[in-house]
């Protein structure tokens, strides 16, 4: 479990004493986990500058929010200005993002709402990012089958 890379849990729906509890049942241990409850995008990108993670788990991007725009957290229009703005630092600060989410739209043939993973690393060199997504549909099982993959330069 990530054991030695300073990586930091950032939580928009859960406190900390819920991960905290969650960590012990699974009598889970690592000094470099680092655990942060915000929903603030520029708030997020001042305490990643300080801690300076090598990894950032995003929990869910849609309670994120940008002041940059002006609509609710988990709408359309924020859920891609805080995908943007996290983007844009991974390829600006050169590290590494993974964030799950629950897409607003609804699968037609499924009847149920998309999950989105994407993980966002760049590069040592400032002249190509790597932008990998998987998305998916939760089964009924709790099992997560990948659906789709796309990889871009």
């Amino acid at each position: 479990m990530l054991k030695g890379v300073r990586t930091l849990y950032v939580s928009g729906e859960e406190s900390e004493q819920q991960i905290k509890m969650r960590a012990d049942r699974l009598k889970i241990q690592n000094d470099e986990f680092y655990l942060l409850t915000e929903t603030s995008t520029q708030t997020i990108f001042q305490e990643i500058r300080k801690l300076e993670p090598q990894l950032v788990i995003i929990d869910s991007i849609q309670t994120l929010q940008s002041p940059l725009i002006e609509s609710a957290p988990g709408s359309v229009s924020q859920i891609r200005e805080t995908a943007a703005e996290m983007q844009r630092f991974a390829k600006e600060s050169n590290t590494p993002f993974f964030s799950s989410g629950i897409s607003p739209k609804t699968d037609p043939s499924q009847g149920q709402k998309s999950s989105n993973i994407s993980l966002t690393p760049s590069s040592s060199s400032k002249e190509t990012s790597i932008t990998h997504t998987a998305s998916s549909v939760p089964s009924r099982t709790g099992s997560v089958p990948p659906r789709n993959w796309g990889y871009m330069k």
